[in-house]
């Protein structure tokens, strides 16, 4: 956390401001992942499922964008009180930017703060693109999870969408 935040404030913005948006452009997110990840799990049907789900407002999807390019994306759902990142991406050209870490830390403080009570990352293996989850979360079992899950899968919680800070600042972080 305090590496993004001295990071926000040093950064060069010769692009513009870096902003948070929920739900602005699936089909550009779609294709950065399809760019991102050669070898995704996520196919052109599961695309076409996901896409229903967008438009049914069942699919989150929590964008970085640094002036007028999206950098980093999470694919979400909610289940009541709850978020499950299915999937996510960065472009690699904006690393500097630590695109992952900053989108992850928004995005928790703007869930946290909207009344969701878990952020569900899903499995982790060894592989570098999973190193994030041990920083910005922990690691439960099944049987711990499931007693932190149950009790807010029925919950509600309202989310705008569209750009909700157009300038991301240290104080925007969950740190």
């Amino acid at each position: 956390g305090k590496d993004v935040s001295r990071m926000l404030r040093n950064a060069a913005r010769d692009k513009g401001s870096i902003s948070f948006r929920v739900n602005t452009d699936f089909k550009q997110t779609m294709r950065l992942l399809t760019e991102h990840h050669k070898d995704s799990w996520v196919g052109p049907k599961l695309q076409a499922v996901w896409e229903v789900m967008f438009k049914e407002s069942e699919m989150l999807v929590f964008e970085l964008w640094y002036g007028g390019e999206m950098i980093a994306a999470d694919i979400a759902h909610r289940v009541g009180r709850s978020i499950y990142v299915a999937t996510r991406f960065f472009q690699q050209s904006y690393r500097k930017l630590q695109p992952g870490f900053l989108l992850a830390l928004v995005e928790t403080k703007f869930l946290a703060e909207a009344g969701f009570v878990l952020w569900d990352l899903g499995g982790t293996d060894s592989s570098p693109m999973m190193a994030y989850k041990e920083v910005v979360s922990f690691q439960m079992s099944r049987p711990e999870f499931l007693a932190k899950f149950l009790p807010v899968r029925a919950g509600s919680v309202g989310l705008k969408t569209g750009i909700i800070i157009d300038d991301v600042k240290a104080e925007h972080l969950l740190c």
